[in-house]
């Protein structure tokens, strides 16, 4: 299974790819730090255009707060109608994603019951 995982944080990341190549799933793993690179990523742009070394993922992990380009903007551009995303090579609807949210932390309010 290939997975892209998007997280800006070394040590998540790492904590993620521990729990997945542990997994009876052979998981191949690419690892991006930012919202930029991912769309390059999945869009065969730049250093990823080589189909060969950036195969298309069949799980997308997606954190939401990135730098340079949010994962909620990361989101809503490869979730656009097929015949509007700029590649062929992703032409095809978006793999199965899950969104990975931040620890909340003493500055971020938490829901009260």
């Amino acid at each position: 299974m290939e997975v892209l995982l998007v997280e800006d944080d070394e040590d998540h990341a790492e904590l993620v790819r521990r729990n997945l190549l542990g997994q009876a799933t052979r998981c191949n793993i690419t690892h991006v730090n930012n919202g930029e690179a991912a769309l390059d990523y999945l869009y065969q742009r730049a250093e990823y255009a080589n189909p060969d070394s950036c195969p298309r993922p069949d799980l997308i992990l997606l954190d939401l707060r990135l730098p340079r380009v949010d994962g909620m903007t990361v989101l809503a551009d490869i979730s656009r109608p097929l015949t509007s995303r700029p590649s062929r090579w992703w032409c095809s609807p978006v793999p199965p994603l899950i969104q990975m949210f931040p620890r909340p932390t003493s500055a971020t309010p938490t829901p009260t019951s």
